[in-house]
C-alpha cells in the first residue's frame, strides 16, 4: 500500500503510542493528512511574513471562513476549508467540528471522516489511550470503509493497549490482507501481530 501524505505530529504520536504497547509501528499508521491548506497561494505568501504577521493573517482567514459558514451552513467545501484552517492554527477540536459538519452534508464519505480523524490524532497524547471521540470516529469510519488501513491499525492498537489481544489480532489480520505482501508495512504489521499475547488475560487479572 502506498501510504498517504503523513502529518509529522500524527506520525510521531502513532509511533510512540505503539512503543508504549511494545509494538512496532508500520508507516501506514502515520494517518491521512488533509489535502492542502485553506488557500495555497496565500499560504505561500505567508512564508515571507514575520511570525506575528503570519499568525494575524491566518486568524483573519479563519474568522472570515467561520463567518461565511454561519451565513451558508450548507457549503460543504467551506466546512472543509474551515477545518483545514483550524488545523493550521492547531485547534484540533474546532477543526474536527468543522469536518464533522462537512461529513453531515456528505454522509458516507470516509475521506472527510479521515481528515477529521487526522486532526484528532495529530494532537493525541502518545502515552494515553485514544480519546472516546477519536475512537468513536474510527469506528464510524470502519462502518463505512471496513478495510481502511489507518483505521484498522489504530483500532488494533487501541485493542492492544486495552488488553484485548484477540481483537487486536482480528483488526491487524484484516489489515495484513489489504497491504502488499512482502512490503515494509506488511512486515511491520506482522511484527505487531507476533508481539501480541496469545489470548486475552483471564478476568480479574
Amino acid at each position: 500500500m502506498t501510504a498517504p501524505p503523513a502529518d509529522t505530529t500524527c506520525k510521531h504520536a502513532g509511533a510512540q503510542a505503539a512503543q508504549q504497547a511494545g509494538i512496532p509501528t508500520p508507516a501506514l499508521a502515520q494517518g491521512a493528512a488533509p489535502a492542502g491548506g485553506p488557500d495555497a497561494a496565500a499560504m505561500a505568501g505567508a512564508a515571507k511574513m514575520t511570525d506575528q504577521q503570519r499568525a494575524t493573517m491566518i486568524r483573519g482567514m479563519v474568522a472570515k471562513l467561520a463567518a461565511e459558514q454561519q451565513a451558508n451552513p450548507s457549503n460543504l467545501e467551506g466546512w472543509l476549508r474551515l477545518g483545514r484552517a483550524y488545523a493550521v492554527l492547531q485547534q484540533p477540536d474546532k477543526a474536527a467540528d468543522a469536518f464533522d459538519r462537512a461529513a453531515a452534508l456528505k454522509p458516507g464519505d470516509s475521506a472527510i471522516l479521515l481528515q477529521e480523524a487526522q486532526v484528532l490524532l495529530s494532537n493525541h497524547d502518545p502515552t494515553a489511550r485514544l480519546t472516546p471521540r477519536a475512537l468513536a470516529l474510527l469506528q464510524r469510519i470502519q462502518a463505512v470503509d471496513p478495510n481502511e488501513p489507518v483505521v484498522l491499525w489504530y483500532l488494533g492498537l487501541n485493542a492492544a493497549q486495552t488488553a484485548q489481544p484477540r481483537q487486536a489480532r482480528e483488526y491487524w489480520t484484516v489489515l495484513l490482507a489489504h497491504i502488499p505482501a512482502g512490503s515494509q508495512d506488511a512486515k511491520m504489521v506482522q511484527q505487531a501481530l507476533n508481539a501480541l499475547p496469545k489470548d486475552d488475560p483471564a478476568p480479574g487479572r
